[in-house]
């Protein structure tokens, strides 16, 4: 293999081109010490989940409804936007995720730029998502 940096992983990435393998130490083991193993196979997938928590900004409990109320300035990435979503999914029977936005409009840092030339809001991603979403502005306890 050549030592240059780019050379060296270039040559490495050839070995395992078109191959099933994920690297070349994958491929080596195969086929050297594992000949008989299933490689890579779909039905021995294996699911598991790491367990997280959430701690709610705020908790309001109104009308027999439990309100879970997250305050943002903006979401730093995708992942954590994300994140959201499995909360929702994981909230008790008669309870709401709402966000209260620190500035109406806010765009998304990672967002992609549209054909039109904006990128998308925080608030668009909540209406895409299905949660209803407020400005500092505009709240108020009412609403809910």
């Amino acid at each position: 293999m050549a030592w240059s940096r780019k050379g060296m992983y270039a040559a490495r990435e050839k070995l395992i081109k078109g191959t099933p393998y994920d690297s070349i130490f994958e491929k080596n083991i195969h086929e050297r010490l594992l000949q008989e193993a299933r490689f890579h196979n779909k039905e021995d997938r294996v699911n598991y989940s790491v367990p997280h928590y959430y701690e709610p900004d705020f908790v309001l409990e109104k009308a027999g409804v439990t309100y879970y109320i997250e305050t943002k300035g903006r979401f730093r990435d995708s992942t954590e936007a994300r994140k959201y979503i499995f909360i929702r999914e994981n909230l008790p029977k008669d309870s709401e995720l709402v966000f209260i936005w620190e500035k109406a409009n806010t765009v998304f840092p990672f967002a992609k730029r549209r054909k039109n030339g904006t990128k998308a809001t925080h608030e668009e991603w909540a209406n895409k998502n299905g949660f209803r979403s407020w400005a500092q502005t505009e709240f108020r306890q009412e609403v809910l």
